[in-house]
């Protein structure tokens, strides 16, 4: 989607996908999602994009811990 030019993506999450009460296997866990994120920095880079990261960082301990991208 970023390199034919998308300027966003929809994409669902759930911190434990397998216990999602639905959609479960279409979704990823945080890490996956940012892990997702963090490989499409050099494609958005390759095609003179930029990417934002336009949710705050999540506290430190908490659910979400360890899955912001800077």
């Amino acid at each position: 989607a970023v390199a034919a030019g998308a300027d966003g993506i929809i994409v669902e999450t759930h911190p434990d996908p397998p216990n999602a009460m639905s959609d479960g296997e279409q979704s990823l866990d945080f890490p996956g999602f940012a892990a997702m994120m963090e490989g499409l920095r050099p494609i958005a880079t390759a095609v003179g994009r930029t990417m934002k990261v336009v949710a705050p960082k999540p506290p430190e301990g908490g659910p979400l811990a360890g899955s912001y991208i800077p």
